[in-house]
């Protein structure tokens, strides 16, 4: 019997009038036909508007929205509010998604959370395939299995997940607002709180554009305050304080924080002296530490070898560029 089961789509959106449109008709040729797709358009000042409602106007399954800007966790919680059907999935507009995407999915409706893959997509460069193993994770197993490098490039994502929408209003799970970084990763990690297993599987049918100037590209300088805010909301639902699963998290904040810093000496330095403060830092184990970059970073901060740091840090550039 074919399933028949109500989809809804959150297509969230700010000002991607040239990416818009391929977005929307990849959703408009999924080969499963009952799909509610709401489209919140986060107060973008382009056409993107225009391209939203012409197709809007010729598709009953399609709903335009329109709000302040106030970011993607903000356009993504209106969504929810709007949701209906059984089960929801995270789309964003400068994005586009395989005609199976949907039906992919909804063959392991069963588990409250499925999980694929994605395609990296980036001008200039090959595309990368990052998907997981087929295989089942239980609840017991989900900071074993999530929190390691391989995994927190899908897991951490909402894009290429099948939500069960009863789960989300039952507990009334939203975006954090209060961050732009790694609200997405409460988010699932919050959601997972809540569920017995994950179905993992090895598909990666959403093509995600790396495009220049986006949020998630751009340098911020309060990004170590952001880290740290995302690892203490996500103690508070695993309890994993300085166990191995937050050593994890913590590293992979003091890589992200020193890989995005501008190239001048004074950023550097006070990059380092900011880490240095955090009074968790002492609690790194460093026989703990995972590869070689990760260990010398590691070493920078711990005996404040700030101009070796640096020289370091731009010879790794020159070296890049090249």
């Amino acid at each position: 019997m074919r399933d028949n089961t109500l989809v809804t789509i959150i297509v969230t959106e700010h000002n991607k009038q040239n990416y818009i449109r391929k977005c929307l008709l990849s959703i408009l040729n999924q080969g499963y036909k009952n799909i509610n797709v709401l489209v919140i358009d986060d107060g973008s000042t382009d056409d993107s508007a225009e391209v939203i409602k012409s197709i809007c106007n010729h598709d009953t399954r399609f709903n335009y929205y329109y709000q302040e800007n106030r970011g993607v966790s903000s356009a993504r919680n209106y969504g929810l509010n709007k949701a209906k059907g059984k089960y929801v999935l995270f789309i964003d507009g400068d994005d586009f998604v395989d005609s199976d995407y949907v039906e992919t999915f909804l063959k392991y409706k069963d588990f409250d959370l499925v999980v694929g893959g994605y395609r990296r997509i980036e001008e200039g460069r090959k595309s990368i395939e990052i998907k997981p193993s087929e295989k089942v994770v239980f609840y017991e197993d989900f900071e074993n299995s999530f929190f390691n490098k391989e995994a927190f490039e899908y897991i951490g994502l909402p894009i290429s997940k099948l939500f069960n929408l009863k789960i989300i209003k039952e507990h009334n799970l939203k975006f954090d607002t209060n961050t732009d970084l790694g609200e997405d990763t409460i988010f699932d990690f919050s959601y997972m709180k809540y569920i017995s297993k994950v179905k993992l599987i090895s598909y990666s049918g959403y093509n995600n554009l790396i495009l220049p100037g986006t949020l998630s590209r751009k340098p911020r300088r309060n990004l170590w305050q952001l880290s740290v805010y995302l690892i203490d909301s996500l103690n508070t639902i695993f309890d994993f304080k300085y166990d191995e699963y937050w050593q994890f998290m913590y590293i992979r904040a003091i890589a992200i924080e020193i890989s995005s810093m501008s190239r001048k000496y004074r950023d550097f330095k006070n990059a380092i002296r900011l880490i240095r403060k955090n009074p968790d830092f002492k609690y790194v184990k460093y026989q703990k530490i995972n590869g070689t970059k990760d260990k010398i970073n590691y070493l920078i901060i711990k005996f404040n070898a700030i101009n070796v740091g640096y020289i370091l840090y731009c010879v790794k550039h020159i070296l890049v560029k090249r």
